[in-house]
């Protein structure tokens, strides 16, 4: 009886150990979210796109685990600005704090939107490329301009969305413990 108990509590604990020692799983995946234009009163045209990107970051672990920051790498030259992160919990974003810890359970999964800020190389793609963009926000006085999601807009703008995306983004987190501090980083590529 004393073997069997014995070796019960060996694979007890050794199921535990294995699932705690888990990292966080990221998937990124496309977005139905809406592209935005931002508007430059001072240069008079497009001066930032975001694109939205979804990820998954699932917690395989048995154990609430958790991360800090997050990035968004731009690959094009021209790169970019800081990026948004929202949490979608019933078709609600909330908008996630870069410097508070973000908390996943045990074998749950949570759901983000990124909103990336990609600088627009003027020099390609200028004033009188984006005109019917610049001349609708104008009539209805604002300075973002939402195009539609992402497959909507590459199909008008095909040649500035394959410039912005292809050259590899990716999006890192920065995973941490309570106790030990920061783990090691995650990166991923970014899904159009």
């Amino acid at each position: 009886m004393k073997k069997i108990l014995l070796f019960v509590l060996v694979v007890i604990c050794l199921a535990n150990c294995n699932s705690t020692k888990q990292a966080l799983k990221i998937k990124s995946i496309k977005s139905e979210h809406d592209v935005t234009l931002f508007y430059s009163k001072k240069r008079k045209t497009i001066t930032f796109i975001s694109l939205p990107s979804e990820i998954i970051i699932e917690n395989p672990s048995t154990k609430k685990k958790s991360f800090t920051d997050y990035w968004y790498i731009y690959g094009n030259k021209s790169k970019g600005n800081f990026i948004s992160l929202y949490l979608i919990e019933n078709e609600k974003l909330t908008k996630q704090s870069i410097s508070k810890i973000k908390h996943i359970e045990g074998n749950s999964s949570k759901k983000y939107l990124i909103t990336s800020k990609h600088f627009v190389d003027t020099t390609k793609f200028g004033r009188f490329f984006f005109k019917p963009y610049i001349e609708e926000m104008i009539r209805l006085k604002q300075d973002s301009l939402n195009v539609g999601t992402m497959s909507e807009f590459s199909k008008k703008q095909s040649k500035l969305i394959k410039w912005l995306t292809n050259n590899n983004d990716s999006i890192k987190i920065q995973p941490f413990k309570l106790k030990s501090g920061f783990e090691k980083e995650i990166r991923i590529p970014v899904k159009y």
